[in-house]
């Protein structure tokens, strides 16, 4: 069980260089200009929106204006330019129609559970110059009360460390649109938000896939609520699998060819498989092969005792696998995660998230990915607002 254990440590050693390499160089551009930026906050009935709001003025950036794209009930916000729809358009297109409205270069779009550090505007703006398309804040949880908002927490730690080996390639394949400030032309050139699931992963693969940059500013803060029910959390993340596979099967392509995709991918896929096909021929070729012998040499009584016998190694083989696998993904996330961890309670907090958390969240996004390929295949419309 040696080789999983070094497999797992040599990506994680790997991919923690990329990462730290590229955050050593990184340098911020002087902010030499301050273009005009438009604050578009969606929301559809969100009760968070007042904070998101009061976020949005206390920005210290000098040029912006804050457009708030409602529907649904109307909302209770002064200061700020309201556009408000009795009935539900979707996400998508209100914000599409809103940036028809909207004066500024650069588009900051931030969701109605979210509030930014006074000083993200000011460290995002900088980043924008030919070729940009966009610039991803780093994102965290602001409701770390509950021990399921705590995991989502060590996830988002876990995709800001993602986000830097990305950037060790010069651009991220996808950011987070509870949080994303993009240029003007760019988001106009590439179409704007199209009518998916979760339309900016969609957004962001037009982007590199035309040769755009997007680049990520881990010093930049955004702050999200998230889910505190496993309820909640199941709908959340079924919905983003669903996306996830409707957004991989229109722009797989680009992803099969793109480094950081084959990067994150590939080394797992084969380790998972290699993993996988241990424990298969575990059961599905030694276990059957000695059963057939046993019942053809000896009696049907005599086979089925010794094969009870022969299930104690058989169990330890899958504890001894299970314990490798299960040993060597928490080094491997503590190690990746480590310049992101800000207590040791998080590195604690890695066991669970391996053995259980991680588990359920992959169970969760292929059961909305299975239903997206159904959709597909039944010609279904990738979004349905009924469903949300």
């Amino acid at each position: 069980m040696e080789w999983i254990i070094a497999a797992f440590l040599s990506l994680a050693l790997a991919f923690s260089v990329l990462g730290w390499r590229w955050e050593r160089r990184m340098r911020r551009p002087p902010l030499t200009r301050t273009p005009l930026v438009s604050i578009l906050i969606p929301s559809y009935n969100n009760p968070h929106l007042p904070d998101a709001v009061a976020s949005a003025k206390a920005l210290d950036y000098p040029k912006k204006e804050i457009l708030v794209v409602s529907e649904g009930t109307r909302p209770k916000v002064t200061g700020v330019q309201l556009l408000h729809s009795p009935v539900r358009q979707g996400k998508s297109r209100s914000l599409n129609q809103a940036v028809q409205k909207a004066k500024g270069e650069i588009l900051f779009f931030m969701d109605a559970d979210t509030v930014a550090d006074t000083d993200t505007l000011t460290k995002l703006v900088p980043w924008f110059r030919k070729g940009v398309a966009a610039v991803s804040p780093k994102f965290t949880v602001r409701n770390r009360t509950t021990l399921l908002t705590k995991l989502i927490g060590l996830e988002h730690q876990f995709i800001s460390s993602l986000f830097k080996i990305h950037m060790s390639f010069g651009s991220l394949i996808s950011f987070r649109g509870c949080g994303i400030a993009i240029s003007r032309d760019a988001f106009l050139r590439h179409g704007g938000w199209r009518e998916t699931v979760i339309e900016d992963t969609d957004l962001a693969a037009r982007m590199v896939a035309a040769g755009d940059k997007i680049l990520y500013d881990p010093h930049a803060v955004v702050r999200t609520v998230e889910p505190d029910t496993w309820a909640a959390y199941r709908q959340q993340r079924t919905r983003w699998g669903r996306g996830t596979a409707f957004s991989f099967l229109t722009h797989y392509r680009f992803y099969l060819k793109n480094p950081q995709f084959s990067l994150y991918i590939f080394p797992y896929l084969l380790l998972f498989l290699a993993i996988g096909g241990f424990l298969l021929y575990q059961t599905s070729l030694a276990l059957p092969a000695v059963s057939l012998y046993l019942i053809y040499t000896l009696s049907i009584r005599e086979a089925v005792g010794l094969l009870a016998l022969l299930a104690i190694p058989l169990v330890a083989t899958y504890t001894g696998v299970g314990a490798s696998v299960t040993a060597a993904s928490i080094t491997h996330f503590a190690i990746v995660t480590k310049s992101e961890r800000t207590s040791l309670k998080d590195l604690a907090l890695t066991i669970p998230y391996v053995a259980v958390f991680f588990p359920m969240t992959i169970s969760v996004y292929a059961r909305g990915a299975l239903s997206a390929i159904a959709d597909k295949r039944n010609r279904r419309p990738e979004l349905d607002l009924r469903r949300w």
